[in-house]
């Protein structure tokens, strides 16, 4: 009970150094600083120029792979929502057929075909069918599969 009165008494003593606090925010006693002021204008000219640097920066980055067969590929497999072993395997088949463009595995169903019966062993075949019927669905794949002359 004593330590609020002693808390009492020092905001008593203190009350004189709060009267004068907002002295230096009335209006005759303001003063600017032309040196601070040119500081803080150099420094948000120093931001905006170092924003619009990022800003385009990262929009030339995400531009510059739109052309690019392997950045259509690798957005073909994001989009259809391939694992990365399923993406690594499909990435494998326009070498081994020597296709130009890898995307067109996406298009045309004959080129897994074609790997599927180039396969070596069963465990790939397999692989190799089943992202087959995942990109094409299963009655497409399958008559492509059944149909499809020998290449």
């Amino acid at each position: 009970m004593n330590i609020p009165w002693r808390a009492l008494a020092l905001l008593a003593q203190e009350q004189a150094s709060f009267r004068n606090l907002g002295d230096r925010f009335r209006a005759d006693s303001a003063s600017i600083d032309i040196s601070q002021l040119s500081l803080l204008a150099a420094f948000v000219l120093f931001a905006v120029i170092g924003l619009w640097y990022l800003q385009k920066r990262l929009s030339a980055t995400g531009d510059e792979g739109t052309d690019s067969p392997r950045r259509l590929f690798q957005d073909l497999c994001r989009i259809h929502e391939l694992s990365r072993d399923e993406s690594k395997l499909l990435s494998q088949v326009p070498r081994q057929l020597e296709l130009a463009d890898p995307a067109s595995l996406f298009a045309d169903p004959t080129h897994l075909v074609v790997a599927v019966r180039a396969a070596e062993d069963d465990a790939l075949r397999h692989r190799l069918e089943h992202l087959g019927v995942r990109l094409f669905g299963t009655l497409m794949f399958r008559r492509h599969l059944t149909h499809c002359p020998q290449l």
